[in-house]
């Protein structure tokens, strides 16, 4: 029994509701309902010693860990924080972007040593190198005066 579309008379049709028209309504409810539900849901928070626990302690004093920021603030840290972390992606992709380039030509002036064996050998012997031995750092380190000693 479905009607065609065309045949049915356009005062009978309705356009369905759609979810824009739907939206601010939906927005608002499920912010009211966020607000009241964490305001329900907040465990307390208690301060024990240097460290803060849901659970209280022995000593603990019990503490208000609630956000005071205003909305604004809020949305003004979101927006922050969404752009710090836009900045970081793309500083990531253009770091990955230049290692990759970085890496290929590396491989391409590699060039194969086979022919090393085949050099021509020259009666010159080897000289050789002296090289101070390194010293160990000390353990501890030790601040110094750079200033010039005086001598009386």
């Amino acid at each position: 029994m479905t009607q065609d579309l065309q045949t049915y008379p356009a005062s009978k049709v309705r356009a369905p509701l759609e979810f824009s028209a739907l939206h601010p309504v939906l927005v608002a409810f499920s912010a009211s309902l966020f607000s009241i539900t964490t305001g329900l849901c907040q465990a307390q928070t208690y301060r024990c010693g240097n460290s803060y626990s849901a659970t209280p302690c022995a000593d603990g004093t019990a503490i208000d860990a609630s956000d005071t920021r205003t909305p604004a603030q809020q949305k003004a840290a979101l927006a922050s924080t969404q752009r710090q972390e836009a900045k970081a992606s793309a500083l990531e992709k253009d770091r990955l972007k230049k290692e990759a380039a970085a890496q290929k030509e590396a491989k391409q002036t590699q060039q194969p040593t086979t022919n090393a064996s085949k050099a021509p050998a020259t009666n010159e012997a080897p000289t050789k190198q002296h090289h101070k031995p390194q010293r160990k750092p000390p353990e501890y380190f030790t601040a110094k005066d750079a200033t010039p000693k005086k001598s009386d």
